[in-house]
């Protein structure tokens, strides 16, 4: 029964990834992607437990919220970064090519 609804979840996780990727599609490109989400849900699972050693306990949801700040101050930071880069009047980055010896 693990398998069975560990597919099932592999099966939703890579529909929504498809739909995601292929916004405005076809019919088409919907059977061809049912095909190979039908194609990958059916090939053997290694250790037999999709997302077995996920655990779910307050101290892992609390740990998620504080990544996700963090992970959020870090991307607006590198944003302002390029942006800064992108816009400044002088360029400020020196392209060129490098010669590293390697053994």
């Amino acid at each position: 029964m693990k398998t069975f609804k560990a597919r099932i979840v592999l099966i939703l996780l890579l529909g929504a990834v498809w739909y995601l990727l292929t916004y405005p599609f076809s019919r088409a490109e919907a059977l061809a992607g049912g095909g190979v989400i039908l194609l990958i849900a059916l090939m053997p699972l290694p250790g037999g437990d999709l997302l077995g050693d996920l655990k779910l306990n307050p101290k892992a949801l609390i740990w998620l919220i504080a990544y996700f700040f963090v992970f959020l101050a870090v991307l607006v930071k590198s944003n302002l970064d390029v942006a800064f880069r992108v816009l400044h009047p002088r360029l400020p980055i020196r392209p060129g090519v490098v010669r590293v010896k390697t053994p």
